[in-house]
């Protein structure tokens, strides 16, 4: 009896707080939620059983309209699901009109690849976060290029995330994007 009082208690909370959330924005005053736009961008090792990584030192670079993001990692022998590779990486710069650009990479294994939240960013107001018009994403291996597409996606919504008019307004994009590296030699 007591666990119903308080899961009751503990769900009327909630419901309050939703209610305040979605008030406040219709107040003028906004919620702080961002984009999540989700692992869109995929790398495929089709030389291992589950498309993850196989083992290597690898070297990835994503090239958009100027900006360039890169890192590396070292996947080791067993291979598999491995974190090594997962982080955050970014890129910016100052537009013409004094407005700044951002392209964010968040990179982490997931479902059998490794999956790419790419976000680019402009900032004015509202803002505006969708993926880039056009990419390239080069992947090497062991020093040697293992695979490389160049990309022009298409987006789709039109989401205000902290409600209409609350920045930011996030546009999804209208597919995944998968490379595929061959097996190694």
């Amino acid at each position: 009896m007591i666990t119903s009082m308080f899961r009751r208690a503990a769900l009327t909370c909630l419901a309050a707080l939703a209610v305040l959330a979605v008030g406040a924005c219709n107040d003028g005053l906004c919620t702080q939620a961002g984009c999540n736009l989700g692992p869109w961008v995929g790398v495929i090792d089709e030389g291992t059983s589950a498309g993850y990584l196989g083992p290597g030192a690898y070297d990835f670079t994503i090239e958009s309209e100027g900006l360039s993001l890169a890192w590396s990692c070292v996947i080791p022998e067993e291979g598999g699901a491995s974190a090594a590779c997962d982080g955050t990486f970014s890129a910016w710069t100052s537009l013409d009109d004094g407005t700044e650009r951002i392209l964010l990479a968040l990179v982490e294994q997931t479902e059998g690849r490794l999956g790419i939240r790419l976000y680019d960013q402009i900032k004015v107001d509202p803002e505006t976060v969708t993926g880039p018009a056009s990419f390239t994403l080069r992947v090497e291996r062991d020093g040697e290029v293992a695979a490389e597409g160049s990309y022009e996606p298409t987006y789709e919504g039109d989401w205000w995330v902290n409600g209409e008019g609350c920045s930011p307004n996030c546009v999804l994009p209208a597919e995944t994007v998968d490379l595929q590296i061959p097996a190694a030699p």
